[in-house]
């Protein structure tokens, strides 16, 4: 048995696409896994600058750049390289220097893309403080869960959902 097509004039379909579908949602996300893009890459970046991967998350999630990325973004600023340089200078600015690894951390590359790119759509989704994110939640803990296959299973909106299942309950003494 075959189905029915339903004869809709091309100018009454247009008005349906055009009011029932929002584009501008879907030009935000789009902008959005951009940004988040950026920001991973900035991250496996400093892997491979040998920064100290966990107090370099931390700090980078405190930092202006971090907060103001958006507002900052420039067609030159959209490298990783220009990213961190900018972000040592911030930390030098604040009188803090990131320490550097001797030894290479090659086994980092995938998750440090990862959770840069998890915390950037973080701070889209729930509209979260970096500083917040940095202090509420254990980074060596997201990065074992993903090195498990835990977090690879999921996408994005679950592994934050896991992560704010596993440290904002209080446990009860």
């Amino acid at each position: 048995m075959k189905g029915k097509s339903i004869d809709i004039p091309f100018q009454q379909w247009m008005h349906i696409m055009r009011y029932e579908y929002d584009y501008a949602q879907d030009e935000k996300e789009f902008s959005h896994n951009g940004y988040a893009n950026i920001i991973g890459k900035t991250f496996q970046y400093a892997v491979e600058c040998r920064y100290d991967f966990i107090p370099f998350v931390k700090a980078f999630l405190a930092s202006d750049i971090f907060a103001y990325f958006e507002q900052m973004l420039s067609i030159y600023s959209q490298s990783p390289y220009h990213i961190l340089a900018a972000f040592d200078n911030e930390m030098l600015g604040k009188g803090k220097r990131m320490h550097h690894l001797e030894e290479e951390q090659t086994e980092l590359a995938d998750v440090s893309y990862w959770l840069g790119y998890l915390f950037m759509q973080w701070k889209y989704l729930d509209d979260a403080n970096g500083e917040e994110l940095a202090s509420q939640y254990d980074i060596q803990w997201m990065m074992e869960q993903y090195e498990q296959g835990t977090f690879q299973k999921y996408s994005i909106r679950k592994a934050i959902q896991a992560t704010k299942a596993k440290f904002n309950f209080k446990v009860l003494e």
